[in-house]
Parts: structure tokens; sequence; C-alpha cells
């Protein structure tokens, strides 16, 4: 009896931390003999950025064929997308889709698999169908404990980006860079976050450099690489050799200034340390780092003076040690899953 594989892979096509971690997740399921890969409208150049082989088959004409195939096959092996998790109202049929084509697969002898996730949105009926999906998954995995307790199924692990690999990158006393990338869809950092910022570098000897891992971000990293005067990486064409052009900054810089996930992730795994500095900070980056025992990373401007910011800056480059070992443990652990879930799938 055939074993068919498949694999969701929607996400933000113009967001390099969506294609890191949608990546991971096909490595999971990825094998010579083909995966079933529903991408919805996906530009070409993210089957590249996920490493997609020449023997898939991609779908791209809508979700209902793709489970249609999922359900049609024998002992069907399936992942699905990992990182946030819409669930509003208008998530119901597609969360009723995906519990119906759980059960079947498990019904059929197949195993389904939920890689680390975290729930954005509070629908009672979206969550009551993404339950039954989880309930009759495999294995279901968590980012967060407050996505867990919303379910009620699963295990908490640490986001899967950690399982990405680790890089050197510089010596530490060769590492010159502070790097700095921030959303473009909040408001702009204020006048108290450039003093501390422009102050704390320089005491340290530090360039500035500013750089966008999503082309939204763009704008905002080239004004604040304009009020800085510091030296701003643009974003390129091709986002595969934009994502191997910031993972080697970050393996050149001493701390990374950001309030996006992914950004802080792949900077711990190339040596730098992760910081989050802006004023009302949300609970995504504090919540994630605090998983794998990273606790204090995050400082909310709108409470703190420039002493105080630039303070909290420099005792922070004082946990490299303490980053470097609690990221190797989160990324061995991811590893681990991985190893677990390639077996589920041989099984």
């Amino acid at each position: 009896m055939a074993t068919t594989r498949f694999a969701s892979v929607t996400g933000g096509y113009t967001n390099i931390g969506d294609a890191v971690i949608r990546r991971a997740a096909y490595e999971w399921i990825s094998a010579d003999e083909g995966v079933v890969v529903y991408a919805r409208d996906a530009p070409d150049v993210w089957d590249s950025q996920l490493g997609l082989s020449e023997g898939d088959e991609v779908f791209r004409e809508g979700r209902a064929r793709w489970l249609k195939a999922v359900i049609r096959a024998e002992r069907p092996r399936v992942v699905f997308e990992p990182g946030e998790i819409l669930l509003d109202r208008r998530a119901i049929p597609r969360e009723i889709a995906f519990a119906v084509a759980a059960v079947i697969a498990r019904l059929r002898g197949g195993a389904v698999v939920l890689p680390p996730r975290a729930i954005v949105g509070n629908s009672r009926a979206s969550l009551a169908a993404h339950r039954l999906h989880c309930r009759f998954a495999s294995r279901v995995y968590w980012r967060d404990q407050v996505s867990f307790r919303k379910i009620g199924v699963g295990t908490v692990v640490p986001d899967i980006a950690f399982g990405c690999d680790i890089r050197d990158g510089l010596p530490w006393d060769d590492r010159e860079t502070l790097v700095v990338s921030l959303r473009g869809d909040r408001p702009s950092p204020s006048a108290a976050w450039f003093t501390a910022v422009d102050a704390w570098s320089k005491s340290n000897g530090l360039r500035v450099v500013t750089v966008a891992q999503v082309v939204e971000d763009e704008d905002r990293a080239m004004s604040i690489a304009n009020q800085l005067g510091a030296v701003h990486y643009r974003w390129t064409d091709t986002p595969d050799v934009h994502e191997e052009r910031v993972r080697e900054l970050y393996g050149s810089a001493r701390m990374v200034i950001s309030d996006r996930l992914h950004v802080l992730v792949l900077a711990s795994l190339g040596g730098a340390v992760p910081t989050e500095m802006v004023t009302g900070p949300r609970q995504k980056v504090r919540s994630h780092f605090a998983q794998i025992g990273l606790e204090g990373i995050s400082l909310d401007l709108s409470e703190t003076s420039t002493a105080e910011a630039t303070e909290f800056l420099s005792a922070q480059l004082l946990r490299r040690s303490e980053v470097r070992a609690r990221v190797r443990e989160a990324h061995d652990e991811i590893r681990d899953l991985k190893t677990s879930v390639e077996r589920l799938f041989v099984a």
C-alpha cells in the first residue's frame, strides 16, 4: 500500500520568516517519493525558497482540490503550516474541512502533524473546529502556552525556526555591528529610542546597520538608517538571496534589535544577542523566547528613561553565553522532534 505525502505551505510570500518556518515544516515530510504541496497563490520563487523538489506536485488552484487528494490517498501523511493560525469567523469553513480531512486520513491509516503554532483570533466556532482538527491529528505542537491552553491538546515546544542551522558567524571580538530591523506597520520609534540606540552604539564602538526581513518593513529600515546616519541593507529582488544576506549580517552582529520574532530567532542562531526595545511591545517576542528559557529580552520604552534603556542594552550584551546555551537547547529539541516525526511517517 503506497504512502502519499502532503504539505500545506501557504504563508506571507514577502516574509522571510514565513518562508523559513514553512521550509522547516516541509523538511519534516519531504521524501524521494515526492510531496503533494498546497501553496495557494504563491509566486514561483516560493518553491525555491522552500526547497521544493522536482518530484513534488504543487497545487495552486484552491485548497479543496488538495484536500480531496488527501482524503482519497492510501495512508496519507500530512503536515500543515506552522506559525500563526488566524481563527476568526472566516476560518470556520477551513477548520471544519481540515478536521474532516484529519479524521479520514487517520481512518485510512495515515498520520497528521501540526508543527509549532500560535493562535490569533478568538472565534468560538473556529476554535471549536480547530480543537476537533487537533484531537484527530497524530501530533500537535504549540509554540506558546496561551495557544495550548485555548485548545487543550498537544505539546508546547520552541518555535520551529530554532531548528534551522546554527552558524558560528564572526568571532565575538571581530563583531562590530548593531543590527536594527523594526516592523513597518507600527509607529515609528520615539525620540527616546533614537537617542538610546545612537548613544549606546557609539559608546560600544558599533556601527548600526538596518535591514528588513519583510518587504513591508523596507521603508521603516531606510527611515531609521537615515535618522541614525546608519548603513541600510536594501531588500533584494530574490528572496532566497536576501535571506542568505541577512543571515550573514546577523553573523557579524553583536546585537540585533527587532520586534519581529523570526528576525530575533535567526539572529540568535547566528550568535547575536536578540533584543526587543520598542514602545508598547506585544507579547509575541517575549513569550516565545520565554518558552526556551530566555526571560527579559524585551523592554517597553514607554516606561523607561534613556539611561535605563542604555543600561538594559549593556546588560543584554552580557547574556551572550546564556543566549547561546538556550538557543542550542531549543535547536536540539526541534531537531529531535523532526526525527520523531520522520519516524512516524515511515511507520
